[in-house]
């Protein structure tokens, strides 16, 4: 494919660098975009560098990681006020994936993106979610899901363990911390289409994609093409909710009672008693009340077009 003058900005995360088919994949696009690689050194700073772009910025912008270095990419461009025409290309270089795995499996595999043309140019949905700091209300906007409950606890512990745990294990002893220290809480839910309040919460998830977690089914109906986010409440007891875990992880919610899956595509609130934090895409943002926004076709997307494949 003979180089274009289609500018490019590549930011990788640290952990990219270390996948072995990164430097491929670097000289694969240098050939044909007019490439600028920069690693991001801490967190926010790939924020930071969509923030700075040109305002006549008019190309591709290549996320080199996981959920997250997107996630900081296009809150950078969200705080210019979406003011360039650019497009996104998330390149699955880290460890989360469920963004590009949801919308085609085969996307989480680098090797689609050396031997597929980049030329698929789609519209994704966005959901933004306003959440309570010291600082007073703060809003972000994301691609995956923004959640509260059981899985931003499981978040925030994390946050805290990394600094000194490895890895994985962090992960895992943050969902046993969790699990053990875990006390009931209520829910109420303010929306025009799915009003709800029960004394018995475990998670809530506000899904814009069907996976969460390394491939778990986490919404099932959901879909980032279809201007609807997908609610996912479970009413459960800890108890429930550890007997429900394979359905949970399959996404066979139809078979857990006390489950309420609901399309949202008005603004809705979220509240629990005690407050909760809320996390979107991975990142620990702050507490209950939230309240949920989701914006059609905001996020322009370019990806590998892959023929004979299901979209």
């Amino acid at each position: 494919m003979p180089k274009s003058d289609i500018p490019g900005v590549l930011v990788l995360h640290p952990r990219a660098t270390r996948h072995k088919l990164c430097r491929a994949l670097l000289n694969h696009l240098k050939e044909s975009f007019n490439l600028e690689v920069q690693e991001s050194r801490f967190p926010g700073q790939t924020r930071e560098l969509a923030r700075s772009l040109p305002a006549d910025f008019n190309g591709i912008f290549f996320a080199a990681g996981g959920d997250g270095t997107l996630h900081e990419a296009f809150n950078g461009w969200a705080d210019t006020g979406f003011a360039q025409k650019l497009r996104f290309c998330p390149l699955p270089l880290g460890t989360g994936n469920d963004f590009l795995f949801s919308i085609n499996r085969n996307f989480s595999d680098i090797r689609t993106f050396l031997s597929n043309p980049l030329t698929d140019e789609r519209m994704a949905d966005l959901g933004r979610v306003f959440y309570q700091t010291d600082q007073g209300e703060q809003s972000r906007y994301f691609c995956v899901g923004a959640t509260t409950g059981f899985s931003a606890l499981v978040t925030e512990r994390r946050s805290v363990l990394a600094r000194r745990v490895p890895g994985q294990l962090s992960y895992l002893l943050a969902l046993f911390l969790s699990f053990a220290l875990w006390k009931n809480r209520s829910v109420r839910v303010e929306s025009s289409e799915m009003p709800h309040q029960s004394e018995t919460f475990f998670n809530f998830n506000a899904a814009n994609v069907r996976h969460y977690g390394g491939g778990m089914v986490s919404a099932p109906d959901a879909c980032p093409f279809d201007g609807t986010l997908n609610a996912v409440s479970m009413n459960l007891t800890l108890p429930q909710a550890v007997r429900a875990l394979p359905e949970n992880f399959r996404g066979r919610f139809e078979r857990v009672k006390n489950v309420f899956r609901h399309g949202m595509q008005q603004p809705f609130e979220v509240d629990c008693l005690p407050a909760c934090p809320v996390q979107a895409d991975g990142e620990l943002l702050g507490r209950t009340p939230m309240r949920v926004e989701c914006f059609p076709g905001k996020l322009p997307l370019l990806l590998p077009s892959i023929l004979n494949l299901p979209r």
